[in-house]
């Protein structure tokens, strides 16, 4: 680096910058390398995805994947030996010691800078990181710059304007590789703290905004504070909803629910096995049909613990849900029961709210 600046000074050297490869370079560059052999079409996205578009890394990916055998030579040609849905592409060791060696000879504050950053996530401000660094925001800010001009680890990604505040200058590395290789040198204690600590830094900068409600999920979780994961979980999957987005408020739903299997505070475990699974319903629902088995297995279930804890409201709901995708499903026995049974605990919550609609139920299923 050094001495490409000493030399540009001089005006003894041009500088070429070369454009990364796109997908389309990556799909021509497997089809020479592998004449007449037809992989599945994501695996060039794939492996464009992994490696930005650098032609090094993207070789070295693709020796890795025959070094591993699950790219192989059979007697017809070239053959993806793992279902593509199952590949997990690595840093190959060769390319992650000379990404190593690049943050080699670094000084602590970069050293730990880029430390923060690889933890953030793809995009991150100075100001999300400063905290998890005991850095002032300022000097963070001006390190990254350096780190911008010099062409070491750290792009541009975006200004954003942050209420309250000047516009906030976005950064990413210039490759992932270089993030994945720094993340993982991290001990796990360290990165642990620097998630939760860069977390709360998000929480108090947006004020728990639920654009950001996902990734405060994803670094409560990194960061060991399950409760909090799952309330930003919850909260993805109600900003996913209003979206029309069911599969993405499934995913964040399910996430949540297995980790409340973690969660050291029995009560606080039931409660949460019993809330929700109510949302998910009403995601499931949308997603795959009301007369689908993943609902009536999520009503089923929810129902016997509703009925093991004695949870009335919850319980109402469900069984409401239970009833609707059983009538969907023509059970007409089985709705006729949960009717019953929903009547019952629509006396007992006392309500008139709650009797009219367990009333229509007993009508729409006569009408049925």
């Amino acid at each position: 680096m050094r001495a490409k600046q000493t030399l540009k000074l001089r005006r003894q050297c041009a500088e070429i910058a070369l454009q990364y490869l796109t997908r389309a370079d990556v799909e021509a560059y497997l089809d020479r390398r592998f004449p007449e052999v037809v992989f599945p079409s994501p695996l060039a996205g794939l492996i464009h995805e992994h490696t930005d578009g650098n032609p090094l890394f993207m070789a070295a990916v693709i020796d890795q994947l025959i070094a591993r055998g699950w790219l192989v030579a059979t007697d017809p040609g070239w053959a993806l030996a793992v279902p593509l849905e199952t590949l997990r592409l690595e840093v190959p060791d060769d390319l992650r010691e000379m990404i190593r060696f690049q943050f080699y000879g670094m000084g602590p504050a970069d050293g730990y800078l880029l430390e923060a950053a690889s933890v953030s996530g793809v995009t991150f401000t100075a100001g999300e990181i400063s905290p998890a660094i005991d850095g002032e925001q300022r000097a963070v800010e001006r390190g990254c710059e350096h780190l911008v001009r010099t062409h070491r680890f750290l792009r541009v990604a975006d200004d954003e304007a942050m209420p309250g505040e000047r516009a906030a200058r976005q950064y990413a590395f210039i490759h992932a590789l270089h993030q994945q290789v720094r993340y993982d040198e991290i001990p796990a204690g360290r990165r642990r703290r620097l998630h939760l600590r860069i977390a709360e830094a998000l929480e108090q900068a947006h004020d728990g905004a639920a654009q950001n409600a996902f990734r405060l999920a994803a670094h409560f979780e990194r960061g060991g504070d399950r409760v909090r994961a799952i309330t930003y979980l919850v909260a993805a999957a109600a900003t996913a909803q209003e979206r029309f987005a069911p599969r993405e408020a499934i995913t964040c739903l399910e996430a949540a629910l297995k980790l409340t299997e973690h969660l050291a505070d029995a009560g606080q475990r039931r409660q949460r096995e019993i809330d929700l699974p109510i949302p998910l319903i009403s995601a499931l629902n949308l997603g795959y049909g009301y007369a689908s088995d993943e609902v009536r297995e999520n009503c089923e279930r929810t129902r016997a613990l509703c009925e093991q804890n004695g949870s009335l409201p919850e319980l109402y709901e469900v069984l409401y849900a239970l009833w609707y995708s059983q009538l969907a499903r023509a059970e007409k026995g089985a709705a006729r029961e949960t009717t019953e049974r929903l009547v019952e605990v629509a006396e007992r919550l006392g309500s008139a709210g709650h009797r009219l609609l367990a009333a229509s139920t007993l009508g729409r299923t006569a009408l049925w």
